[in-house]
């Protein structure tokens, strides 16, 4: 009952496309647009990416202190590096009234 239909015809270019799809390693050549993909997708989004979470996390004098309170941040770590966003998040231990 449960199982492939004998009257079902699959569509031929479906089926080539999933053999094409199947064994795309066989048919891949390294281009001069593949190695700048690669290299994009590798280095170029990663670095990017890196740059904007130091300038954002490091050196922000304008932000205020760290401390117990509604209108600071609060958190355990009194001595960490101040930045625009607070990404730690609650770990085993943290009352909820710090967050």
């Amino acid at each position: 009952m449960a199982g492939p239909s004998k009257s079902l015809v699959l569509d031929p270019a479906l089926q080539k496309y999933y053999e094409l799809n199947a064994n795309r390693y066989k048919y891949f050549k390294w281009t001069p647009r593949h190695a700048w993909t690669s290299i994009i997708y590798a280095i170029a989004i990663p670095a990017t990416l890196t740059l904007v979470a130091y300038k954002t996390e490091v050196g922000r004098p304008d932000l205020p202190t760290r401390g117990k309170g509604r209108d600071q941040f609060a958190g355990n770590f009194a001595n960490s590096s101040q930045g625009l966003f607070e990404l730690r998040g609650k770990r085993k231990g943290d009352t909820m009234v710090e967050w």
